[in-house]
């Protein structure tokens, strides 16, 4: 959908529980109001990013309006939430962090590729090199079924056979897993050297 077929759209983003209707109301009804003195024809969508499971999709809106909330982002307190990204999630956390995402030179990985290590991640998982373990074989054959060419432009039939024949080779998946989950559950520490701090 084009947010410009009719009046602008515009999605405000509520960053606080409603803990008092009154308070929560007026705010609100403040916003839509002064946006539409400016455009009387505009669609305003309020949604509670704090309770909601559905945060709006950014190209369905001409704007999107985040409110002010009870958090203090300036405090130094970290959540206690940890955070894990797979493939995909691994590049959105390090753009979300301020992190950098490039391209590889020779195009998306999929299958057991062995990947080195730093010093911290070979003292974490106790290993020299890890290969792409998140997914099992089946999971890995769909994932490559699935890809509409995300994965499979760059490879030759030559080289999508030996890519599937690598999801059936043994990997440290569910010892890699395992591990991550130890840290989830504060059963493991990472320590991170002073020359990466």
């Amino acid at each position: 959908m084009s947010p410009h077929k009719s009046g602008p759209r515009v999605a405000i983003i509520q960053n606080f529980k409603p803990t008092n209707a009154a308070f929560a109301t007026d705010m609100m009804t403040s916003f839509t109001d002064l946006i539409h003195k400016s455009a009387p024809d505009a669609i305003v969508d309020v949604i509670n990013g704090v309770e909601s499971a559905q945060l709006p999709n950014p190209s369905e809106y001409n704007t999107i309006i985040l409110t002010g909330g009870m958090f203090n982002l300036a405090l130094p307190e970290a959540p206690n939430s940890k955070l894990v990204g797979l493939c995909w999630g691994n590049q959105a956390v390090a753009r979300a962090l301020g992190g950098a995402v490039e391209f590889i030179p020779t195009g998306h990985v999929v299958g057991r590729n062995p990947d080195k290590l730093t010093g911290v991640g070979r003292d974490f998982f106790d290993a020299e090199e890890l290969g792409h373990p998140e997914f099992t074989s089946l999971v890995s054959h769909r994932v490559l079924d699935a890809d509409g060419g995300t994965f499979s432009s760059n490879m030759d039939e030559e080289e999508e056979k030996k890519t599937r024949d690598s999801f059936d080779v043994a990997n440290d998946g569910e010892k890699t897993f395992a591990t991550i989950m130890d840290w989830v559950l504060d059963r493991r520490q990472i320590v991170v050297s002073k020359e990466i701090a």
